[in-house]
């Protein structure tokens, strides 16, 4: 049978089992009780659970309070009919597999069903084991959206804000700086190695501020050349210099009234920096090759990996231009220092490839441990590649750790370090999971993806009582 996904809500990681482990919940939605009631117990005696509404208005009742994995109605019925059932509720739940039944006469109608959305569709009078065999078949052939729904699910559970997803206190914390330094009008310096989200934390900050209806403009300095930088920032008239066609406006004039990102502040030459200090201090500069001040308003967000106080020490960077960026700083943690955000990094990642290309993926135990384990020398930015490879490389639904491809980059420890990490990792992962379920051993094995002897060895090794 192919296998089913099931989420771990502690976790936030999307285990799997098949079919025969998990009890697949239909809601039989039919006016006629002696078939409703007859129907119900032999997929009962199926291995099913069955839930029974005698009409479109009970179906729908219940479908406000529980989600079932598949629904089978009569499309004829009194109070409201099958049809108008599915026209108002097939949107509502995208997890959930729609099977008709109809008789002789409405097989027209029945085709109208399935394109809105049902799976299947059968007629009366239909056998219990045809029956079975369909609710199997749309709860399989529905897995791709019903596992979108549970990860949607999980993300949107108050642990993003900003586009910056975890739950760690310095998550929350640079949340609040967002919304402090926003209130604000002064410099922003942001530090952080490369891949950590700085420009989400500029970004958050200018959307909560008053210049959230103006520009918001970035500019990186490490990927330009010293003139470059100084013709994108302030722009030139006419003959500036050679090749200099036409009058360009510089990126503060287009920024004016907005705040302008001023990305690895840390590569811009001396003459830049001083002419970028005398802007945020008076507001004021030239084009390339004009004598004409001209004034902005323009709230500069500067970001940089490198140590400016030491560049400063060694006459690299400007003391003065440091100290008037620093007003408000903030400095993000590299994800090695924050790993309780990692599983729902990944799930995010894991999101973006499923909602992209319709097939969505899962991560195996081991990958999970895998990818806690890993130093993520490139942060958030290597973690975003090293997912999308591995989802797209994978032929099946679960992502193994060998389909990461982490081996031991730079960055990671040695290999006893990283088995020592891994089995740590592990048993909390395993000791998690298994408090989330109430100590269940039957519920934790499911949520782990193994079986009940694979989780009676792993308690047994980590010593879980």
């Amino acid at each position: 049978m192919p296998s089913a996904k099931e989420t771990d809500s502690e976790t936030g990681m999307i285990s799997t089992e098949s079919t025969t482990e998990h009890t697949i919940h239909v809601l039989l939605v039919d006016d006629e009780e002696s078939f409703r009631t007859a129907t119900a117990k032999r997929l009962r005696l199926r291995g099913l659970q069955v839930s029974e509404a005698a009409d479109g208005e009970q179906a729908d009742a219940f479908l406000s309070d529980q989600v079932p994995d598949v629904v089978i109605c009569d499309l004829k019925m009194p109070n409201m009919d099958g049809m108008t059932l599915l026209r108002k509720r097939i949107q509502d739940f995208p997890a959930t597999a729609w099977i008709i039944l109809t008789g002789q006469a409405s097989v027209d109608s029945a085709v109208a069903g399935m394109k809105l959305g049902a799976a299947d569709y059968l007629q009366k009078p239909v056998d219990a084991e045809d029956l079975e065999q369909a609710v199997r078949r749309a709860y399989d052939k529905n897995s791709p959206a019903r596992l979108l729904a549970e990860i949607r699910t999980q993300l949107h559970d108050g642990t993003t804000r900003f586009g910056i997803i975890g739950k760690s206190q310095h998550v929350q914390d640079t949340y609040e700086f967002i919304v402090k330094a926003a209130r604000s009008d002064q410099p922003v310096l942001i530090t952080g190695q490369s891949g950590t989200g700085k420009e989400l934390v500029a970004r958050g900050v200018h959307e909560q501020s008053d210049r959230a209806s103006r520009p918001f403009v970035t500019i990186n300095c490490a990927s330009l050349s010293d003139t470059l930088l100084a013709n994108d920032l302030f722009g030139h008239v006419e003959g500036a210099y050679t090749g200099a066609v036409g009058t360009k406006q510089g990126l503060f004039e287009v920024a004016d009234g907005g705040t302008l990102f001023v990305d690895e502040i840390g590569d811009m030459s001396l003459p830049n920096q001083a002419a970028m200090l005398r802007v945020i201090e008076t507001g004021q500069f030239r084009r390339l090759g004009e004598t004409k001040e001209r004034c902005v308003d323009v709230r500069v967000v500067a970001a940089t990996l490198r140590d400016l106080p030491e560049m400063a020490e060694k006459q690299a960077f400007r003391e003065d231009l440091f100290y008037r960026l620093n007003v408000l700083p903030w400095s993000l943690l590299p994800v090695c220092e924050r790993r309780e955000d990692i599983p729902l990094l990944i799930q995010h990642f894991l999101e973006r490839h499923g909602v992209r290309t319709g097939e969505p993926k899962r991560l195996s135990p081991d990958a999970m441990v895998a990818l806690q384990a890993y130093d993520w020398p490139g942060n958030i930015r290597e973690m975003a590649n090293i997912i999308e490879r591995a989802a797209t490389f994978c032929d099946d639904y679960n992502i193994q750790a060998a389909d990461l491809q982490l081996g031991l980059k730079k960055g990671v420890a040695t290999a006893d370090g990283v088995s020592s990490r891994l089995n740590d990792v592990e048993r909390d992962h395993v000791l998690r999971v298994f408090d989330a379920n109430g100590r269940n051993k039957v519920a934790t094995a499911k949520a782990l993806g193994i079986s009940r002897m694979k989780l009676y060895r792993m308690l047994d090794q980590y010593g879980i009582d």
